[in-house]
């Protein structure tokens, strides 16, 4: 065999090993997310916010009751965890002040408005969390359009 053809054999061989016949496509980390990756980071997001604005409600009805409950059995309002609830839920509660009566008995004051504030609250957290999904979950309202009752 001649020098130029074992030459030549080399660099085919070389030339098979460099250019493989299967081309595997790397994938880049940093490519495009896709479309369901998107609307699965937009879904979590809206989870997220969904459990800040449950943790703010809920912390706020639980307050509310609180304060029902230390009027109730007439705990000292100079006291400074009572101090504390009268101050906190206040404002939450100055909307509803003087809708009803507040029966009282040896200065134990069942506060009404204060029960009326935790239904008005807790609706309003319901409407505001449905509206929430409605507006930035399209997946659902495409869903909701599809529905068809059955007559």
């Amino acid at each position: 065999m001649s020098a130029t053809t074992e030459l030549h054999d080399n660099t085919k061989t070389m030339n098979q090993v460099a250019e493989p016949k299967e081309k595997i496509e790397l994938v880049n980390e940093l490519s495009e997310p896709t479309h369901e990756e998107l609307e699965v980071r937009r879904r979590r997001r809206l989870a997220k916010w969904s459990q800040v604005i449950t943790l703010i409600f809920v912390v706020l009805e639980l307050a509310i009751a609180f304060r029902v409950l230390l009027e109730l059995i007439a705990a000292n309002p100079a006291s400074p965890f009572a101090h504390f609830m009268y101050q906190m839920t206040g404002p939450f509660l100055a909307p509803f002040a003087g809708l009803t009566v507040m029966p009282s008995a040896d200065g134990a004051v069942l506060e009404i408005p204060a029960l009326i504030a935790m239904v008005v609250y807790g609706v309003l957290y319901w409407l505001i969390i449905r509206v929430m999904w409605v507006i930035f979950d399209p997946a659902k309202a495409r869903d909701a359009a599809k529905y068809k009752p059955d007559l």
